[in-house]
């Protein structure tokens, strides 16, 4: 939306995050942790996908950093909205 051309059809979020301008860009610390998350996308959302169900194969500890990566995520998105 950004560049005024669709994104990518992909779930990986490093690679959606690469198409992004400059300005819009997560700090490094939180960019470099994009591919964590995107890992447990498709066992999430496509249960079926893995071996095992995302409640017996993604630990409490993974869910949580995951979670804290996306609250991460979701707050530098609302101050580039916020911004003049």
């Amino acid at each position: 939306a950004l560049l005024r051309t669709p994104p990518p059809r992909t779930h990986d979020l490093t690679q959606l995050h690469h198409q992004l301008p400059d300005h819009a860009k997560l700090p490094a610390a939180t960019a470099d942790m994009l591919a964590e998350v995107s890992q447990y996308y498709v066992t999430a959302r496509y249960p079926n996908a893995g071996l095992q169900r995302p409640s017996e194969s993604i630990t409490r500890t993974q869910a949580t950093r995951a979670l804290q990566i996306a609250e991460a995520t979701i707050k530098h998105a609302e101050n580039l909205l916020e911004a003049p």
